[in-house]
């Protein structure tokens, strides 16, 4: 994703973060990888098992 916010998170993390899970499924069945790395090289996917409600 293109859109990151100042501390380097994108939208499928705010979604996360957020306890989204429509969201979360929306970005995964558009094809979003969760194994892509952030801005700050840390896998997303891993940052979503940190920070999931």
């Amino acid at each position: 994703m293109d859109m990151i916010d100042v501390n380097g998170h994108d939208p499928f993390i705010a979604a996360v973060v957020h306890g989204s899970l429509r969201m979360v499924d929306y970005f995964l069945h558009l094809g979003y990888d969760p194994t892509t790395k952030t801005h700050h090289t840390k896998l997303t996917i891993s940052m979503t098992t940190a920070t999931a409600p």
